[in-house]
């Protein structure tokens, strides 16, 4: 069990990195070819309404951050759980007195997603 926590956590992880990256490619790519056809071929500034790469260098930072805070979260949220799950199993205390150790970070997890799709629902 702990080789898949592990795998599961590591998995996670790398995710997360390559979620990162690909934001961080679509935000510069808009910002380049924005800044190109605005500053340097028809001599706008950077953020004029009249250049349209504009609203495409706009979405690639909404883009960009979106994906990092997200894979971000994701990513220590995973490793956290692992983390607690290989404690847990590896105490010797905690498992000589009950099993319920296991479930209070899932229940904690849980938790946290069925309040998050209340308060998506509510805003």
């Amino acid at each position: 069990m702990f080789e898949c926590l592990t795998g599961y956590g590591l998995g996670c992880s790398t995710v997360s990195v390559f979620t990162r990256i690909g934001g961080g490619i679509f935000n510069k790519a808009a910002d380049i070819s924005s800044d190109i056809v605005g500053k340097i071929i028809t001599g706008l500034d950077e953020d004029s309404p009249l250049n349209p790469g504009m609203i495409a260098d706009t979405v690639g930072d909404n883009v960009g951050g979106v994906a990092g805070t997200c894979t971000d979260f994701f990513g220590c949220l995973s490793e956290a759980l692992c983390a607690t799950l290989i404690l847990c199993g590896t105490s010797s205390e905690m498992v000589k007195n009950s099993n319920a150790f296991y479930f209070f970070p899932i229940i904690v997890i849980i938790c946290g997603c069925i309040l998050s799709i209340f308060v998506t629902v509510l805003v």
